[in-house]
């Protein structure tokens, strides 16, 4: 059964940046689960990912601006009051700062006028060629739930995801 939108997919990944350092990896936090086509995961990713099937492994790049392409990204209006005094932003200007808990945002100008500058949030990692490792460990139809345990009978899920 290849992969498809709609799906909930269990994955084992590694996300290195282009200077091999990893950037996300679930080695950290154990395989993870998620509906395919959901918002919440990196659409760079997702590509990679569907058409695969249980089982298989697969390792490549992402080219630059591909893993959250800008046009898939929260865009923000700003007071140009908020910028730098003597900073004069511009469309297709780029900028990076820090988020109140002190983590880098980047955001690139798509608009502006005498008292606001419209923005688009970029993922830390738009304009960096990131290396993927990526296994399908378990897929199923959303629509079929998983079978729910039995009584004195042993879970042997674990085993076989391992073997796929």
């Amino acid at each position: 059964m290849q992969i498809e939108d709609g799906m909930v997919v269990t994955i084992e990944y590694t996300l290195k940046d282009d200077q091999g350092q990893v950037v996300e990896s679930s080695e950290d936090r154990g395989a993870i689960s998620f509906r395919m086509g959901d918002a919440r995961m990196l659409p760079g990713l997702v590509k990679v990912i569907r058409g695969m099937s249980v089982g298989e492994r697969r390792v490549g790049t992402i080219p630059p601006g591909q893993l959250v392409p800008a046009d898939q990204t929260d865009t923000r209006a700003v007071s140009l009051a908020e910028f730098p005094e003597g900073l004069n932003p511009q469309v297709g200007q780029r900028f990076q700062a820090r988020d109140l808990e002190g983590r880098p945002v980047m955001f690139e100008v798509f608009e502006r006028d005498d008292e606001t500058v419209k923005v688009r949030l970029l993922h830390i990692l738009h304009e960096v060629e990131v290396s993927y490792e990526v296994k399908v460990i378990a897929a199923r139809r959303s629509n079929v739930p998983p079978p729910p345990p039995v009584e004195g009978v042993p879970d042997l899920t674990d085993e076989l995801e391992e073997e796929a």
